[in-house]
């Protein structure tokens, strides 16, 4: 069977939702959730509960589930979806202090070893989860239904991370962040490569 969502987090490329907010240190006043630094973890729940919203949301409409199978959907949605946050909580910091290494005049071998352990153990888990994610849906859904939901899962996240980033912009007004920056517009923050709704993670690709 096929991976329900396929993970990106070594190798460069940065395009997770879910994913989680990084948990990078401070870069700006207010610390946590202030401008220019990573997001509080109030700030972090609740964009967590408004992905996890929109994707049933869109789910809903594409599927137009019947009462008793939309109760299973979001029964799915709630394990599987609280499993991924917390698998991918601390990817963005160990990502980050592994770029770090690798940047350094003399990397310490021990450190990237383990932290190269944490993300494939992080990724490990993740796909862990989105395999038994997969298995619980088709338990729940018609063949027709699931496969649907197959092709269409990628398409969902894009425009739930393109509503993110949308609304996060309008909220700053109109305030753009540049490539780098680690403020809700930025890598780690909602709507970025490592935050929630972000791209990259197997939340992008079924």
């Amino acid at each position: 069977m096929k991976k329900f969502w396929k993970c990106l987090l070594l190798g460069g490329l940065t395009l997770s939702l879910l994913g989680t907010a990084a948990l990078a240190q401070p870069r700006g006043p207010g610390g946590p959730g202030g401008p220019g630094g990573p997001p509080s973890e109030e700030m972090r729940a609740k964009m967590h509960e408004k992905v996890r919203a929109m994707r049933m949301e869109k789910i809903v409409e594409l599927l137009k589930p019947d009462a008793a199978t939309l109760a299973k959907l979001k029964d799915v949605a709630d394990r599987f979806d609280t499993q991924e946050f917390a698998a991918r909580k601390e990817m963005p910091k160990a990502r980050k202090e592994l770029m770090e290494q690798l940047d350094a005049a003399k990397p310490d071998e021990k450190v990237i070893a383990k932290l190269t352990d944490q993300l494939l153990t992080g990724r490990a888990a993740m796909h862990k989860n989105e395999e038994d994610r997969a298995a619980a849906l088709r338990k729940i859904l018609p063949p027709a239904q699931f496969a649907e939901l197959f092709l269409a899962w990628p398409e969902i996240n894009r425009e739930v991370r393109d509503d993110i980033r949308k609304a996060m912009h309008k909220a700053k007004g109109g305030k753009r962040f540049g490539p780098g920056g680690r403020g809700h517009g930025g890598p780690d923050g909602p709507g970025g490569p490592h935050g929630p709704g972000g791209p990259g993670g197997p939340d992008d690709e079924m």
